[in-house]
């Protein structure tokens, strides 16, 4: 209230409104450059929303041409205007929502109504802090392409740099104005001991504290008027980057990429408050049904490993800002294992001198580090959880089946055709004949790292009564599948659906960035979407019998359900 208060009494600054007029121009002329590949539904909703509300068509140069016109025609002062017009107290709602427990605590009517009166008291205007000075001090030494390869059948280039990273190049013109890219390297949060994991465990949020000198802030006022996007990121088994841009704000991006990895910030104020947040939300979290739920099943799925549980308060209070920093930095100070994938409207030639410069300049000592399998696996053998919690008369129930996996695309489509033909029957049996649930959902999910594994999931909610008997339509299903097989209708429904959705996604940027990434980070042939029709031709109803065989054996089954408490 006290910053509604600073708007209505002293309004915006003009270096305010000018960062929102920057990121709206810029967004208007992606739109404009994007015109001519606007999908269907866009269309679609237009003639929608016409139709039913007489909410007017408009062409796309027309939006474009409207939208320049009045972002140059808006000042300050009518902003100002406005805002004292809207922040009024006439109308205002103050709605307070707190865990029961703390019903004795929480603050009367009239201090509620005092706090919003009082919230206006000696404030001073806004200060614009803005810091003076460019992304990065100066160019990095740029390296060298060493070694140039191509992938022609998909239509890729491979760069090796002199500073041992590697870049795959795909120029694409499915859109106009995007260039799409992500990166990995092995290592991430593994590399820390059990012992030390909790210390180090704000490391992941680095990046989300700014650049060197840069705050929140002040870097989103420095990028106004540019679609550069990028940050980087350290999960348990990689770390690296991720981001987006048009492609003249791609040397921007770039920069954003150098930056945090040689720049990081480390902010005590930001990560006091994220510590606090989240201490809240630990004292309350055992009150929310779906958490204590949700909890539970991480234990089983994870055998309540270390790494995997939410840190106690006391664990809490033991993470280091510093000791989370040095591990940050540690982890991106060498390069040499960084491999990026660049998708979207790009020419090979024009950008390899801006690859060069900002990611053949990072630095690199080739350690050549891997990660390490740090012990995290499902509970062995038959398991079941009942959690009685929460007054709602409704059942959560998630069943999973899962066990050690050869990680392969001709066993993948076999368990996603297992997968999708489940649910097929699922579907039809719990909804259409039990008619007890609403959406019964089937997933399925499979990796090679840290080890091969895959695990199969039925979840639905129903009435608390109805648990066991649609438990049991379930594994009924299953049992069926595994004596004899999918129907013909089912293998042809879940082949032309794979191929429709295969077909549509070969047009899209974010489709070829994660298919590429994934494959190469596994280690896999690049080129295998080619063989698709050669690998659905071996989904046959015998061979989604084998499969239920195999991954539904039940030799690892866990079930799990949320009921009321009465």
């Amino acid at each position: 209230m006290a910053e509604f208060e600073r708007a209505a009494q002293f309004g915006f600054t003009a270096s305010e409104l000018e960062v929102v007029k920057k990121q709206s121009e810029a967004a208007n002329e992606k739109a404009n450059r994007e015109k001519d590949k606007i999908a269907s539904n866009i269309f679609v909703q237009a003639y929608l929303k016409n139709f039913m509300y007489g909410a007017p068509i408009v062409s796309p140069d027309f939006r474009y041409d409207i939208t320049k016109k009045f972002l140059n025609e808006i000042t300050v002062e009518e902003v100002n205007a406005t805002v004292k017009k809207m922040l009024g107290k006439e109308n205002l709602s103050i709605v307070v929502q707190a865990p029961e427990k703390e019903k004795a605590s929480l603050p009367t009517t009239d201090q509620l109504l005092a706090a919003i009166r009082d919230a206006g008291k000696g404030l001073k205007p806004y200060e614009d802090n803005k810091v003076n000075k460019p992304l990065l001090d100066k160019k990095p030494l740029a390296g060298k392409v060493t070694n140039t390869e191509k992938i022609e059948s998909i239509g890729v280039t491979k760069l090796t740099l002199s500073n041992g990273v590697v870049i795959y190049l795909k120029p694409t013109d499915f859109k106009n104005d995007q260039i799409l890219f992500t990166s990995y390297a092995q290592g991430g949060v593994s590399l820390a001991e059990d012992k030390d994991f909790m210390a180090v465990n704000y490391a992941g949020n680095i990046p989300g504290d700014g650049i060197g000198d840069f705050d929140n802030p002040s870097l989103r006022r420095l990028l106004a008027g540019t679609t550069a996007s990028a940050s980087s990121y350290l999960n348990e088994l990689y770390q690296g980057f991720g981001g987006s841009a048009s492609p003249k704000d791609l040397e921007t991006a770039l920069q954003l990429v150098y930056a945090y990895a040689t720049n990081p910030r480390k902010d005590p104020v930001v990560f006091k408050k994220n510590i606090e947040e989240y201490g809240i939300y630990l004292q309350n979290a055992d009150d929310s049904p779906e958490n204590v739920f949700n909890d539970t099943v991480t234990a089983v799925l994870t055998s309540n490993h270390l790494r995997e549980k939410k840190p106690t308060m006391a664990e809490l209070n033991n993470i280091s800002l510093d000791r989370s920093f040095e591990f940050y930095k540690n982890r991106f100070a060498d390069a040499s294992g960084q491999t990026f994938v660049f998708v979207g409207n790009f020419d090979v030639a024009a950008i390899t001198p801006l690859l060069e410069t900002y990611l053949g300049g990072l630095p690199a000592n080739n350690k050549a580090e891997k990660f390490v399998d740090r012990g995290v696996r499902p509970r062995s053998g038959k398991n079941e959880r009942i959690v009685k919690k929460g007054i709602e008369d409704k059942a959560s129930v998630k069943m999973f089946f899962y066990n050690s996996y050869n990680y392969a695309p001709e066993n993948n489509i076999q368990l996603s055709a297992l997968s999708d033909i489940l649910e097929f029957k699922v579907l039809e049996r719990l909804r259409e004949k039990e008619g007890g649930v609403y959406s019964p959902n089937v997933g399925v999910g499979f990796e090679k790292y840290p080890y091969g594994n895959y695990s199969l999931s039925v979840s639905f909610s129903c009435a608390p009564a109805n648990v066991d008997k649609l438990v049991n339509a379930v594994l009924d299903e299953i049992e069926k599948i595994k004596k004899t097989g999918a129907t013909a209708d089912d293998i042809t429904k879940f082949k032309a659906e794979y191929r429709r959705s295969l077909e549509l996604n070969m047009r899209e940027n974010n489709f070829w960035l994660s298919y590429l990434s994934g494959k190469f980070k596994n280690g896999e042939d690049p080129t295998s979407v080619l063989n698709t029709e050669e690998r659905l031709k071996q989904v046959t109803e015998a061979s989604v019998k084998a499969a239920a065989d195999t991954y539904l054996s039940n030799a690892n089954y866990f079930k799990a359900a949320l009921v009321p408490e009465k």
